[in-house]
């Protein structure tokens, strides 16, 4: 999937959580504010891969 860029914003507060899909090679870009700026992180979504009890 070279050159697709999806963009899905959700503002998600500490405690909360958020379910989402994606490709397992797409990574989750997580943005925090901080007082002098702002803190990225970048997670490889197929580390975040949870089974539902679904069978493929």
């Amino acid at each position: 999937m070279s050159g697709v860029i999806c963009h899905f914003e959700r503002g998600v507060f500490s405690g909360e959580g958020i379910l989402f899909e994606a490709a397992p090679e797409f990574y989750l870009e997580i943005y925090s504010p901080l007082i002098n700026g702002t803190r990225s992180s970048k997670i490889h979504c197929k580390l975040l891969h949870i089974n539902n009890g679904e069978s493929n």
